[in-house]
């Protein structure tokens, strides 16, 4: 699950690597300003930061949606008066619960740590699903997230542990002598690369999170090829484009149905029906043997009765 999500954002990210990496600039150049401008008044830089933070996270999920993305969409959340309370709304009750979790002595972090990836969906839910009211975003997010959490923190750990490693590796390999100063540039390039494209790749995981998340819970199926949700109606992946149902017209056509021959009788019904036949053979012999017997007895007694007629003495 998590490198099958780790290859699509990386596909995202090759395809548009600079148009992200100029609007990312965009998006940390003007929450520097903003702080820089209205530092005195915490809340306003708090919450300009917060409507373009979501702004670019919405731009991260059109961009693993494969939609077209430009400049203009960091200020989706400055297009009315309704959006902004709506997003300034839910991510102040998101952060406020946070931060009241955090006050817990010793653990505090911990608790705070575990709602941040609890609370993780809630900007998606605020500019994606407007039916639901800006202060329920958490508890919707909440439970979509119930199951995937470790997920989640699993993603963001090993993309962290990969960063590590490489660096340690490096760092090592350049105090090779003679050979060092090579690796030294390599590691050099390698930070570049992960401070200017490592937020990117981040950002278009959590989107793919989203995404697959909001697929399970809205009982979507999975490409067999691929492993994408996709809906249940749909015919082919939008990922890999492989079919998802069998045409019933690419089917050859049906054969005629066969009259099957009835089979034969069991052995044991064959027996049965033979000496069935057999016993009323012997009762209708046995009938006719009895009436033979008894018409046999009658004549003989006839027989008998007419020799006492003839020696009578009397005649």
């Amino acid at each position: 699950m998590i490198f099958n999500i780790y290859a699509k954002a990386m596909a995202v990210l090759v395809k548009k690597p600079f148009v992200l990496w100029g609007i990312s600039l965009l998006q940390i150049f003007l929450t520097g300003l903003a702080w820089t401008l209205f530092g005195i008044i915490p809340g306003v830089a708090m919450c300009l930061g917060w409507l373009l933070s979501t702004s670019m996270t919405l731009i991260f999920l059109h961009g693993y949606r494969g939609n077209r993305v430009n400049v203009l969409m960091l200020f989706d959340c400055f297009r009315d008066w309704s959006t902004i309370k709506r997003v300034l709304c839910g991510m102040g009750w998101m952060n406020l619960w946070i931060f009241l979790w955090a006050l817990i002595p010793v653990v505090g972090w911990i608790f705070a740590l575990i709602r941040v990836y609890r609370y993780r969906l809630t900007p998606y839910i605020l500019m994606q699903e407007p039916n639901v009211a800006p202060t329920d975003a958490i508890k919707l997010s909440r439970e979509r997230t119930e199951g995937w959490k470790s997920r989640m923190f699993g993603a963001d750990v090993l993309i962290v542990v990969a960063v590590y490693v490489v660096v340690l590796i490096l760092g090592l390999l350049a105090r090779i002598r003679y050979i060092g100063a090579l690796f030294g540039i390599v590691l050099f390039l390698f930070a570049i690369a992960c401070f200017a494209f490592l937020p990117l790749f981040i950002g278009l995981v959590r989107a793919a999170f989203y995404e697959e998340i909001k697929a399970e819970a809205n009982g979507s199926s999975r490409c067999p090829a691929c492993g994408t949700y996709v809906h249940s109606k749909s015919a082919f992946c939008q990922n890999c484009g492989a079919p998802l149902h069998a045409d019933p017209r690419a089917e050859g056509p049906s054969a005629p149905a066969v009259t099957e021959p009835e089979p034969p009788a069991a052995p044991a019904e064959e027996a049965a029906e033979e000496a069935e036949e057999a016993v009323e053979q012997a009762a209708e012999g046995a009938a006719s043997a009895a009436n033979d017997a008894e018409q046999a007895l009658k004549n003989a007694e006839d027989a008998a009765s007419d020799m006492l007629d003839e020696f009578n003495p009397e005649n």
